[in-house]
């Protein structure tokens, strides 16, 4: 998985984030800090520690914000409010058929901004994006499909 870095001026050693299923990590100088409830201590140019959190961002799909000693750090800037749109047009899904479609246009959506995070090219981006967009629409409608035969055997 992806380790993103925070330019956090004063601290010991570099920050970044290594994201995780359920919770994200904080790393100072490749060493996972452990988690004080939600909050970290880092480690502080002149030996003091400091408290720092995550501040999620865009509904808290993106890749959060880093809030040390109170001032926000950004690992990147935000997302244009285009790709935002186009990475969040799956859950148009949920006109489908509810729950199902919903859930698996949420999943697709998360890795659609995922996807719009790395470091390959625009196009190959965009690509990879759509193809998750055209494989998650497949998916409920072949899901739909089945129930539906399922239903009226």
């Amino acid at each position: 998985m992806a380790i993103y870095p925070y330019p956090v001026p004063d601290v010991a050693e570099s920050l970044a984030l290594k994201p995780g299923f359920w919770r994200q990590h904080l790393i100072q100088g490749g060493v996972p800090l452990e988690r004080e409830g939600r909050e970290f201590r880092v480690r502080l140019v002149n030996g003091d520690t400091t408290p720092a959190r995550f501040q999620r961002v865009l509904l808290g799909f993106d890749i959060p914000n880093l809030v040390v000693n109170g001032q926000t750090y950004a690992y990147a800037p935000r997302l244009p409010v285009a790709v935002a749109i186009w990475c969040f047009l799956p859950i148009a899904l949920v006109t489908l058929g509810g729950f199902i479609p919903a859930v698996i246009g949420l999943l697709a959506a998360i890795g659609n901004l995922r996807l719009m995070r790395t470091n390959a090219p625009v196009s190959a981006r965009a690509l990879a994006s759509l193809g998750l967009t055209l494989a998650a629409t497949t998916i409920v409608l072949l899901i739909g499909s089945l129930l539906n035969h399922l239903v009226h055997r």
